[in-house]
């Protein structure tokens, strides 16, 4: 069975920003919610058909799949957690590349330290980024509706200006998401701190057997 237009579902434009999109939804689902439509099966049906089109359209990468194939692919389930560790596991490989360049033993420096000092930095960088690419989205929302044909009717450029706030909001949003991602792994380096004591083992170990929580 095909599944409906999420567009058409919202009642909102392809080229819908983002704002858009959030807009429509809570309107929908004001209207359609069970708890102001008790009994009416109809509205219990238009408002799953809202929340999964909002699902859908909120998400950029699920959104480019459907504009590009019509295609309704599943969200992934976010496993913050996951990513915290795999920035963690970048930045440890990213300092011991730089000890080597430097022919620094890793044994007499401190690795949790070197491991903060890097993520303050991206999050100092990504702080940075934010800030401009918001100046840049509220540019392109004043923008939105100023263009008119000289004949009347709707101007296409209104249309690119979407767009474009369309891919700069979703850079916004994926930026927000990793700089969350390096405040929980600094956040999780709190908890631990370099053992220098540790005598030489025969033998690689893994990562967190040279670390040990603050305390013990």
């Amino acid at each position: 069975m095909r599944k409906p237009n999420p567009y058409r579902t919202l009642g909102i434009k392809p080229d819908a920003s983002v704002e858009e999109i959030e807009q429509a939804y809570k309107r929908n689902a004001r209207q359609h919610h069970p708890d102001r439509n008790i009994g009416d099966e109809k509205a219990k049906v238009r408002f799953e058909a809202v929340q999964k089109a909002y699902d859908l359209l909120c998400d950029p990468e699920l959104r480019e799949l459907y504009d590009r194939t019509g295609a309704w692919g599943e969200k992934k389930p976010d496993d913050a957690e996951e990513k915290v560790h795999n920035l963690l596991l970048s930045v440890f490989e990213t300092v011991m590349a730089k000890l080597d360049m430097m022919d620094v033993d890793p044994n007499k420096t401190d690795l949790i330290a070197r491991m903060r000092e890097l993520l303050v930095g991206a999050s100092q960088e990504g702080s940075k980024e934010i800030a401009q690419t918001e100046k840049m989205a509220a540019k392109l929302r004043r923008l939105i509706g100023r263009f008119a044909a000289k004949g009347g009717g709707e101007c296409f450029l209104n249309g690119v200006v979407a767009r474009k706030l369309n891919a700069i909001e979703a850079r916004l949003e994926a930026s927000r998401a990793n700089l969350e991602t390096a405040e929980k792994a600094l956040k999780t380096l709190a908890d631990f701190t370099y053992d220098f004591d540790k005598p030489k083992l025969q033998q690689a170990a893994p990562i967190r057997d040279h670390v040990r929580p603050l305390g013990e």
